[in-house]
């Protein structure tokens, strides 16, 4: 499957799944409103800075975390997941230098 995110203007990104859309998400701006995802199966997901001077984000449904996004110097990002009392860890790196293209990799280092 080929996941691709694109933006209407810049306060709407759209996420495609080979090349469908999968969900849209809007904010006001960054520091000021909770941006939210509205997928097209009817799910809402609502984003939440816990710190004004990290980064660093989590992914709320309702009151349940499910993901937490934290990003390092490396220009890498550590997401932790949450589902029914099993944590898992992946990264999503930058896969060179030379190009903005990004891969998913899971604690062994696999895509």
């Amino acid at each position: 499957m080929h996941y691709l995110v694109t933006h209407e203007n810049y306060k709407k990104l759209i996420f495609l799944a080979d090349n469908s859309v999968v969900a849209e998400m809007n904010y006001k701006d960054w520091f000021n409103s909770k941006p939210y995802i509205n997928c097209k199966n009817g799910s809402n997901y609502i984003f939440e800075k816990p710190s004004v001077w990290k980064l660093d984000f989590i992914v709320k449904k309702n009151v349940t975390v499910l993901l937490e996004f934290s990003f390092n110097w490396n220009s890498s990002i550590t997401i932790i997941s949450q589902k029914k009392g099993i944590v898992k860890k992946m990264f999503v790196k930058m896969e060179s230098i030379w190009k903005s293209n990004y891969i998913l990799v899971n604690n062994s280092n696999h895509q």
